[in-house]
């Protein structure tokens, strides 16, 4: 799954850069691939978690010279989604985030960079806590900082390029007393599952994902007239 936060007090988001596929009793997964979950466009950070393939169709929408929700955004189905606007540092549109003031948090590991947060007040280290107890998130912390720009979010490769990652050098996370983690090409020569699924991620069958919770709700008629609305400030503005 993955941890996203954005971090009002800071002025800042930060993600975890793993992508991953559920197995029975085991994880397929891969870690800094260079396709990210924030995308920044037109002075707005996007933050995204669900399946990878309707996200890579919103980052290339976003940079289509949209214009607003009359341009035919992508469908919302499988992500959740965070948009904060870098000037003021404010939270324009949410859906499927945990909520703190001034603070929202999502994904799996959520819970773990809420309650860090709560403590700490550190958008960075609530990522590195779920780290620690929830076995979606990992890899790379990624972050960009409104103030001064700074980040290590930008995308090195697209959806192919996150595929080959994980056909690469994908490995496969047991849930059992050993959590043992196994190359993927070694584990699809001894487990069925992982054979299938490395072949059906080769072939295009199935998607990465930053799973989590909110990725299985339904949009609302209204969640979707707010994104709309909002994306016609953005982009309309311009």
């Amino acid at each position: 799954m993955t941890t996203t936060v954005f971090d009002g007090a800071a002025r800042l988001v930060t993600s975890d850069s793993r992508w991953s596929a559920p197995l029975r009793s085991a994880i397929a997964f891969v870690d800094d691939t260079g396709f990210g979950k924030i995308e920044l466009a037109s002075g707005n950070a996007f933050v995204f978690a669900g399946d990878s393939a309707q996200i890579a169709e919103w980052k290339s929408w976003l940079h289509s010279s949209p214009t607003g929700a009359a341009g035919h955004p992508p469908a919302t189905k499988g992500i959740n989604m965070l948009i904060a606007n870098v000037d003021s540092g404010k939270v324009a549109f949410e859906f499927g985030q945990s909520e703190l003031p001034n603070a929202r948090f999502g994904g799996s590991g959520a819970i773990h960079a809420r309650d860090c947060w709560a403590a700490n007040g550190d958008g960075r280290r609530a990522v590195e806590t779920a780290k620690l107890f929830d076995p979606y998130t990992g890899g790379s912390t990624k972050f960009l900082e409104f103030g001064s720009g700074r980040g290590n979010f930008a995308d090195e490769v697209g959806l192919d390029g996150l595929r080959d990652a994980f056909l690469q050098r994908g490995k496969i996370m047991y849930m059992n007393s050993t959590k043992a983690i196994v190359p993927v090409d070694v584990a699809a020569q001894q487990d069925p599952q992982v054979h299938a699924l490395r072949d059906k991620i080769a072939a295009g069958e199935v998607s990465m994902s930053a799973p989590c919770h909110s990725m299985y709700n339904e949009w609302s008629d209204q969640d979707r007239q707010r994104l709309d609305a909002v994306l016609d400030r953005i982009f309309l503005a311009d």
